[in-house]
């Protein structure tokens, strides 16, 4: 109950915050596709373009932990 109840929120949000950073340590970003970039460049008036991390599609909590589905780019693949 306890899982239920406080543990899964809190591992949720930890998960939301670090998330990008740990994506990037561990070489699962991509390069953000041309039109993104253009935006980021032009609309945001930034001259550095970030990777971007896999998209993050579902995450579920069970009794033993949290199952997290991703989008993966093309080119990564699970292992």
């Amino acid at each position: 109950m306890f899982w239920a109840v406080a543990g899964l929120p809190v591992a949720r949000v930890r998960f939301a915050v670090t998330y990008r950073a740990t994506m990037d340590v561990c070489g699962l970003t991509v390069q953000p596709s041309r039109l993104r970039a253009f935006l980021i460049r032009n609309v945001a008036r930034r001259s550095d373009v970030q990777p971007v991390p896999p998209k993050v599609r579902r995450v579920r909590g069970s009794s033993t932990g949290m199952r997290v589905t991703l989008r993966l780019p093309a080119g990564l693949e699970p292992a």
